[in-house]
């Protein structure tokens, strides 16, 4: 349970990448805090366990990716690498939505969405 694959889909790789894509962008429009749980158990999940207890990843792993024709296998350590980078925004995001409260939001916005901006960079790169 507590393994990461290698090799690795890159198909379903990029699709996770793409979910990650779309789950912060709303993140950064709707300022939902739940859905940073979301994102922040997502990235934990994968970097531990790929993809078993990750609902994303088991989803886009199962289902989706068959859909783009046979697997394209790539070496799995980078890509974990990549996941332990997006849970350390993801972990940073985290942190500025339990410590500010609704008077001092304000002033944790700009920090929060440019560190939500570096990580949709990042993620939109590896999707498309």
């Amino acid at each position: 349970m507590f393994s990461f694959p290698d090799p690795v889909n890159d198909n379903a790789a990029r699709i996770v990448a793409t979910w990650v894509v779309v789950l912060s962008l709303i993140i950064i429009f709707t300022k939902e805090n739940l859905l940073v749980y979301i994102l922040f158990y997502g990235f934990l999940a994968r970097v531990l366990t790929e993809p078993s207890l990750s609902p994303i990843g088991y989803i886009s792993m199962k289902f989706i990716a068959p859909k783009f024709g046979p697997p394209k296998h790539v070496p799995g350590i980078p890509k974990r690498f990549a996941q332990a980078i997006g849970l350390a925004f993801a972990s940073s995001v985290l942190l500025l939505s339990l410590i500010t409260s609704t008077s001092e939001w304000e002033y944790y916005t700009v920090s929060y969405n440019i560190i939500l901006g570096t990580l949709t960079l990042f993620a939109a790169i590896e999707a498309f």
